[in-house]
């Protein structure tokens, strides 16, 4: 995993901590020694004393995609969603769908198929009963994640939700050009024959 920083603004830095709950925000004051107690520490003051400390002064790509995607699961009304159907063959459409993996194990399957189109940054964590993913194309380098408003307008972060042993998923945006090496790296990621877009979104 590189170490290169590729968020160095400390306006972006702040912007992106300042998505996460303040319950979050104690646990990694505390974490870090910013603090000694973040019991009763707002959260304008708890953001002072993170940036305050090394992670104030810059972001590697995963720190990123693990943070972007934690302000998600916080907030998944921030993004549109589009239905996504697991197809199986030989009769297994019927059943029901993938098993539960850990989620390192689901991040290796992903990440290794997303190698060969792009080089990129993948997060999956497990939130009630789900796989919360995080996919993002690294198209620009660090321009990417260097400028504020990439944060909110950004299409070439995708993210993904997917129940295990359900034969659905839900996905953000994909950009056209991505959508059919997204599709196949998740058909990878979920052991099935493809992965079909609905008609359903919101």
């Amino acid at each position: 995993m590189s170490n290169e920083l590729v968020l160095t603004d400390k306006a972006g830095i702040r912007h992106l901590l300042g998505k996460l709950e303040t319950a979050a925000l104690r646990s990694m004051a505390e974490r870090l020694g910013a603090v000694r107690s973040a019991h009763d520490v707002g959260k304008r003051a708890l953001l002072d004393a993170i940036m305050r400390t090394p992670l104030g002064d810059g972001l590697t790509a995963q720190q990123v995609a693990d943070l972007d995607l934690k302000s998600i699961i916080i907030n998944p009304r921030a993004k549109k969603w589009t239905a996504l159907r697991l197809l199986y063959g030989d009769g297994a459409e019927d059943m029901a769908a993938t098993v539960s993996v850990e989620p390192a194990s689901l991040r290796e399957r992903l990440s290794a198929e997303l190698s060969v189109y792009f080089r990129h940054y993948t997060a999956v964590r497990w939130h009630e009963g789900a796989y919360w993913i995080r996919i993002g194309l690294r198209e620009r380098e660090r321009v990417t994640y260097r400028k504020l408003h990439r944060f909110s307008t950004q299409t070439d972060t995708i993210f993904v939700i997917h129940y295990p042993r359900t034969k659905f998923a839900l996905s953000s945006t994909v950009k056209h050009e991505h959508r059919d090496f997204i599709h196949v790296a998740l058909a990878k990621a979920f052991e099935c024959d493809r992965v079909q877009p609905l008609s359903l979104s919101g």
